[in-house]
């Protein structure tokens, strides 16, 4: 036996499934080892995840890829009992993987404004090791006010409306990262038909 062995993996999903070549959910790997002069029991293959110690491959299972992160790597080879090593290693690279959401949170206003000009304001942020934050976007009432393009793991967001006495107001914030994920935060405002009362 001089042959050594090779493997084949397949990825579920088999391509990235978000944008921009992001994986939006983890990926599952199934590794198959094929060798012309040993029977499969005297075949093992291994892997190794980024930088991770080497694990043994359990044949007909899966493993479960859930790295968050835009440089990850994936080795893979098989051995047999001869010594014969598949050489070279089978390596993916630069395997982008963010299944989190941009966490959006709306600061202002309160539930209760007074008549004029009201700040909407609040922040978003990206994980570090997410793909970063690409669109915020500020609704009110279903209509689009805001809307503008980013490239940072987090960012304060404003904006100034004018509220009407006895009009209520549906804020709605809007975060996508490069890797199409959507976060978002809504808060439903009153204008008082009254003001606010303040004692004094």
């Amino acid at each position: 036996d001089i042959e050594p062995p090779w493997t084949e993996g397949t990825f579920d999903p088999d391509t990235p499934n978000g944008e921009n070549n992001w994986y939006v959910t983890p990926i599952n790997v199934s590794l198959v080892a094929y060798d012309n002069d040993s029977p499969p029991e005297n075949v093992t293959t291994y892997y190794r995840i980024n930088s991770g110690d080497v694990l043994i491959y359990q044949p007909g299972s899966y493993i479960l890829f859930n790295t968050e992160g835009r440089n990850n790597t994936f080795e893979f080879w098989s051995e047999d009992n001869a010594g014969n090593e598949e050489e070279p290693h089978n390596l993916l690279t630069n395997l982008k993987i963010d299944y989190t959401d941009p966490f959006v949170t709306i600061e202002e206003p309160p539930d209760i404004v007074q008549p004029g000009d009201v700040l909407i304001n609040g922040s978003v942020t990206e994980y570090t090791a997410g793909s970063a934050i690409a669109q915020i976007r500020i609704r009110i009432n279903d209509e689009t006010v805001y809307d503008s393009a980013y490239n940072t793991s987090f960012s304060w967001f404003d904006w100034i409306f004018s509220a009407n006495y006895g009009e209520s107001y549906d804020i709605h914030v809007l975060a996508f990262d490069f890797a199409g994920n959507l976060g978002q935060d809504r808060r439903q405002v009153v204008c008082s038909e009254r003001g606010i009362y303040e004692p004094g």
